[in-house]
């Protein structure tokens, strides 16, 4: 919700006054302006939490809701793959960590169970 009404400030709007002492400040909404953008610049939301990821049979494929990275380690990975709109690409990896794109498929060969873990961007 913006402190400010709900237009653009006009040219004319002064930035500052000079009190009585000779300092500027800021006139009204002039800080208000100011005070919102820093808000929203300065403010970084916590980012989720990460989550397992159930590994299920190999190959075993898991597709990203939203942009993230997943992380696999352990078990006895043959290889990693990750599919895009179509496009198999091999990523030589047997684990490690894996940005993933909304919609991106992550494609896990293994004999034994990796860890498999998701962390949202």
């Amino acid at each position: 919700m913006s402190l400010l009404p709900n237009q653009i400030l006009p040219e004319t709007e002064p930035i500052g006054k000079a009190d009585k002492s000779g300092s500027v400040v800021a006139t009204h909404n002039w800080y208000l302006f100011f005070y919102n953008l820093a808000s929203k610049i300065l403010s970084t939301p916590a980012p989720d939490a990460a989550a397992v990821i159930g590994v299920g049979p190999s190959p075993y494929i898991y597709t990203a809701s939203v942009a993230g990275s997943a992380v696999i380690t352990g078990g006895t990975v043959s290889s990693i793959a990750i599919l895009r709109q179509g496009v198999n690409v091999a990523t030589g990896l047997t684990g490690g960590i894996l940005p993933l794109s909304a919609g991106d498929q992550l494609i896990v060969n293994y004999s034994v169970a990796p860890t498999a873990t998701w962390l949202p961007a």
